[in-house]
């Protein structure tokens, strides 16, 4: 029963209806049984996640990267993604120091996605090399007539010392551009 009593809490907490100030909740659960974290205001940790800043932080893999004002998601720019040769070719990140600071463990990511035309199965990915490499992806299926959110959690981890980690927006076959928008990291 104090386990449940301490989760009431912090969703309390969490959601801001139970406490004015972080301070009295992070005092209240000083007992540990309730998440640390929950006053805590979950951080993006991509670099321009919405390409307000045009390109700054990302480069195309096997593709051209620009900055459109329409369509968008939100915000004033979106990514367009054009002259993908392959599948896997699309925008990415370099998060190698995101994880090596914020560590191992349950992560969302998230991107808003509209393709050119047709329609087509978008992954996002967070690609981790240590001793060996892994994968971690969510997938949805995005249109031309719409913007469509693909987002999950993924618990990322790696064998060894981390060695590379990128983030990236791709399709599972085809090579149709698309735009990008509003991309998350979190942990």
């Amino acid at each position: 029963h104090a386990h449940a009593r301490a989760d009431e809490h912090a969703d309390a907490c969490a959601d801001g209806h139970a406490h004015q100030d972080a301070d009295a909740c992070a005092d209240e659960h000083a007992d540990g049984h309730a998440d640390q974290d929950a006053h805590a205001v979950p951080i993006n940790l991509l670099l321009n996640p919405g390409f307000e800043s045009g390109t700054t932080g990302w480069t195309c893999r096997d593709c051209s990267l620009s900055v459109v004002s329409s369509p968008i998601h939100s915000g004033s720019q979106a990514a367009r993604v054009t002259n993908r040769r392959t599948n896997r070719a699309g925008i990415q990140q370099d998060i190698t120091n995101v994880l090596a600071t914020h560590g191992k463990g349950s992560y969302t990511l998230e991107a808003w996605v509209r393709m050119a035309s047709g329609s087509a199965k978008v992954r996002v990915t967070v690609m981790v090399r240590g001793s060996s490499t892994s994968y971690f992806r969510v997938t949805c299926y995005a249109n031309s007539t719409a913007w469509t959110r693909c987002s999950g959690t993924k618990n990322i981890t790696w064998k060894g010392a981390l060695q590379e980690a990128r983030f990236s927006v791709d399709t599972s076959s085809g090579t149709t551009s698309y735009y990008a928008d509003d991309c998350v990291l979190r942990r």
